[in-house]
């Protein structure tokens, strides 16, 4: 993670566009001389194709039709019919997670720094698009939908899974660097007859003779490190070939020369490892019991969430991004959290989009104000995203002539500079000015019209034969 966002500006630009100008690849293209196209109008219906004799409809000197992949005929007679077949069943699920993204803090930090500074207001929407660009600004928190199916969590912040083998198999290579440090030696180059020796076709990587006592290790290394997100083991296997080739295996021998030598970080005197093996078998016995923690909810760094062995997690992960690219309605969420808890405020405005800013917008009431002030709401209430230039030259040049350029130049940036403060004037991220919407009452065709009231039952006049008249 950045220690320091520096690249994180609030310019709200694509990553192409503060790219260089690209080479033209296609700037030494020739274009190749163009075949002469057919005309398929001079043929009529029924009639024959120009350009000689053709050859006679009919099976008569037909030659016998042939299957243009093999030399054997096709064979005679109605086709076989073909058997309905059951349609295809994944067996594999879709884990039971879910999946959150969540900004990072030391950029929320970064982002209400630049706010306050500017006092301009920013969409919601672009700032969620702009965490969830790059994976160091933000985090993913998995939660397990099901009891009868817990995380598993590699320590604190590292990758999580569904079962512990996963965890386990990748554990070594993911944090070896805490544990244990690494050393180069040269030593003498492997002894004996070596008549060929294994190479990845995918990497050129030498891996050994087959028969050599590190082949295995080797294999599986490379797979473990490189292939193990990408492919099966069983598909690794068929892109491993084995040249007799005497130069590769003279590069194989001065490879081999370079060994790793693994020593212990911590109290007291460090334990030395020969080989990979024997500092995984220790790593295993030593801390891996500790590390693995089983919860219903881990978070995570964005960068670590990009490389989960768990192949179930990650195409959960990478949909859930899709999703939220189109539309962070999460991220807006906790942005809003974040940024409303430094201090930050958020309107509504132009088709309801959400804003942030370091100043309340405030309409103004009906009221008499100064010329100066006057001027500058009616201008900018007068044109659409007005911006600064247009602002100046439109007050200075119905001006100009009766004082100091200088002097209404300094006027009205002071004048301005008090309607953004106060509120009065929202100046937006790409630096054109609104006015505040003003609270507009609903109108009376709109409002809810009260419910009406049950009628009760109108009282009957006391007739003669009624109680009431016998009573009397």
């Amino acid at each position: 993670m950045e220690k320091t966002p520096a690249d994180f500006d609030l310019k709200l630009m694509p990553d192409w566009l503060k790219e260089g100008p690209v080479k033209n690849p296609y700037a030494n293209y020739e274009v190749a001389e163009e075949r002469p196209r057919r005309d398929f109008g001079e043929r009529s219906r029924g009639g024959a194709r120009p350009g000689g004799p053709q050859k006679p409809r009919g099976d008569k000197g037909r030659p016998p039709h042939k299957d243009r992949r093999t030399d054997f005929p096709r064979p005679q007679g109605p086709a076989p019919r073909r058997e309905e077949q059951a349609p295809r069943t994944f067996t594999e699920q879709a884990p039971a997670v879910k999946i959150e993204f969540v900004p990072e803090p030391v950029f929320i930090e970064s982002v209400a720094r630049q706010v306050k500074t500017t006092n301009r207001a920013y969409p919601i929407f672009e700032l969620a698009r702009m965490f969830l660009e790059k994976p160091q600004r933000h985090r993913v928190r998995v939660c397990a939908l099901s009891e009868s199916q817990p995380l598993f969590q590699l320590g604190e912040n590292g990758p999580v899974a569904l079962d512990v083998a996963t965890l386990e198999r990748t554990a070594f290579h993911a944090l070896k660097a805490d544990f244990y440090t690494e050393e180069k030696t040269q030593s003498e180059p492997p002894k004996g007859n070596f008549a060929n020796v294994a190479r990845c076709r995918l990497t050129g990587t030498l891996l050994g003779p087959t028969n050599h006592h590190g082949y295995q290790s080797a294999l599986r290394k490379l797979y473990e490190e490189r292939f193990s997100r990408r492919m099966p083991y069983a598909d690794f296997l068929r892109e491993i070939e084995t040249v007799t080739d005497p130069a590769a295996i003279e590069a194989w021998k001065e490879n081999a020369r370079s060994a790793t030598v693994f020593k212990t970080v911590g109290e007291g005197e460090p334990l030395t490892f020969a080989s990979t093996s024997e500092a995984e078998e220790h790593f295993r016995k030593s801390h891996l019991p500790q590390l693995i923690r089983t919860t219903a909810s881990a978070e995570l760094p964005g960068e670590t969430s990009r490389a989960l062995a768990d192949r179930r997690i990650a195409a959960a992960v990478r949909q859930a991004w899709e999703k939220e690219r189109a539309f962070p309605a999460q991220l807006m969420f906790h942005l809003r959290q974040q940024l409303g808890a430094t201090g930050l405020q958020f309107f509504k405005h132009r088709k309801r989009m959400q804003f942030v800013t370091a100043i309340r917008p405030t309409p103004f009431k009906d009221g008499s104000f100064a010329p100066n002030i006057a001027e500058i709401i009616r201008l900018i209430q007068a044109t659409p995203r007005c911006t600064r230039a247009e602002l100046a030259s439109g007050i200075l040049k119905a001006k100009e002539g009766d004082t100091d350029p200088a002097a209404l130049k300094t006027a009205l940036a002071s004048d301005l500079r008090w309607l953004i403060d106060a509120g009065r004037v929202i100046e937006f991220h790409d630096g054109h000015f609104e006015l505040p919407f003003a609270g507009v009452e609903a109108r009376p065709e709109h409002r809810p019209r009260p419910k009406p009231e049950p009628a009760l039952p109108a009282a009957t006049p006391p007739s003669e034969t009624s109680p009431e008249s016998l009573n009397g």
